[in-house]
């Protein structure tokens, strides 16, 4: 039975690399079982971290986005961005964290589609949202959250199916 101290043995990154370890560990020494819980603890972890990000994101945006040098000018586009952004950190979280583990299963080039995947989504989307369907910042933001969860998706298959 895995405890936190399994997962956060000196360390604070408890959903990242030390539990990408500890799936490498367990999958090298043939205990599959053991990994595929290590793997559903790190992203029960990952979603509240995310919804946590989310909740206080929206309730201190403005004070965060003035700390971080918006100006008065500014601050309503990077209040409308972040406010979209933040309502799809639960696909970026996911994604990204467990991308990690696609890597300890000795898959890189997966990893990496993972990664162009969403890059190239947002590549595309970008224009399209912002000029042709004439969304502006709102445009830009939604296309980051669509190619997030188009990337989580990738990764969400990967582990279902794959």
């Amino acid at each position: 039975m895995l405890s936190l101290n399994d997962f956060n043995h000196g360390h604070n990154d408890v959903s990242g690399h030390r539990a990408t370890a500890l799936v490498s560990i367990r999958l090298g020494e043939k205990k599959q079982s053991e990994a595929e819980e290590i793997v559903g603890n790190a992203l029960v972890l990952l979603l509240w971290i995310a919804f946590t990000i989310t909740v206080l994101g929206h309730i201190f945006l403005e004070p965060l986005l003035r700390i971080f040098g918006a100006s008065t000018e500014v601050l309503p586009y990077a209040s409308q961005y972040m406010r979209i952004i933040l309502l799809g950190t639960v696909f970026q979280t996911i994604s990204f964290g467990a991308n990690n583990f696609i890597r300890a299963q000795g898959r890189p080039k997966t990893a990496m589609v993972t990664m162009l995947l969403g890059a190239v989504i947002n590549l595309i989307l970008d224009p399209v949202l912002i000029f042709i369907f004439n969304l502006g910042v709102s445009g830009a933001a939604l296309a980051t959250i669509f190619s997030q969860a188009m990337s989580m998706t990738w990764v969400l298959t990967f582990f279902l199916f794959g």
